[in-house]
Parts: structure tokens; C-alpha cells; sequence
């Protein structure tokens, strides 16, 4: 009797060990293929780990918007009239033309 009662406590854990690694391997290929994470719910630690990555990935991708708006904003900055220069000249922050560059340098 304490047997089948071992052999079926182990074939519990085998389940469940097999169940969370199938669980990380469908994690791990929604992250490559840049999805939302989904599980089921089958464990709350695992569903509190997708739900913490889905946080981090959205940040992730509000900072590259963010960066990239800003590069658009120095790019504009840069081409704006008074900033044009056809001989290599370095501004200091103070006397530069350009307000919002701190230092502007011009190719040769």
C-alpha cells in the first residue's frame, strides 16, 4: 500500500514538472516571436512571471518610441537654418546658434 501511494506521488510531481517545463518552453517561444505572453492557469508564479514580462516588454517598447522620438527631435535640431555650417566649426554650448545643441559640429 505505502508503494502505490509512493509511485503515485511521484508520478504527481513527474506530471506537474512536465507541465511547468512545457509551460516555459510555449513562454520562451511566444517571446521569440515578439507575442504577448499567455498561459494558462495553471500556476500563479508562472502566471505573476508573465504578467511581470508582459510589464517590462510594453516599457521596453514605450522607450523605443520615446527614443526614437527624441533622435527625430536632435535630427530636426541639427537641420534647423541656423545651424548649417560648410566649414568644420565647433560651438561651445554658450556662444552656439543653435539653442538646443550643445555642440554643434559641422563636417568638413
Amino acid at each position: 500500500m505505502l508503494y502505490f501511494l509512493l509511485i503515485c506521488f511521484i508520478f504527481i510531481l513527474a506530471f506537474s514538472l512536465f507541465s511547468i517545463i512545457r509551460t516555459i518552453r510555449n513562454i520562451n517561444k511566444q517571446i521569440k516571436q515578439q507575442r504577448k505572453i499567455r498561459v494558462s492557469l495553471s500556476n500563479r508564479d508562472i502566471e505573476e512571471l508573465a504578467y511581470a514580462i508582459n510589464q517590462k516588454d510594453n516599457l521596453h517598447k514605450k522607450l523605443q518610441v520615446q527614443i526614437k522620438q527624441e533622435e527625430e527631435q536632435l535630427k530636426q535640431s541639427i537641420r534647423s537654418p541656423g545651424c548649417n555650417s560648410s566649414k568644420e566649426t565647433v560651438f561651445p554650448a554658450s556662444s552656439s546658434p543653435c539653442a538646443s545643441a550643445a555642440a554643434v559640429v559641422a563636417p568638413p
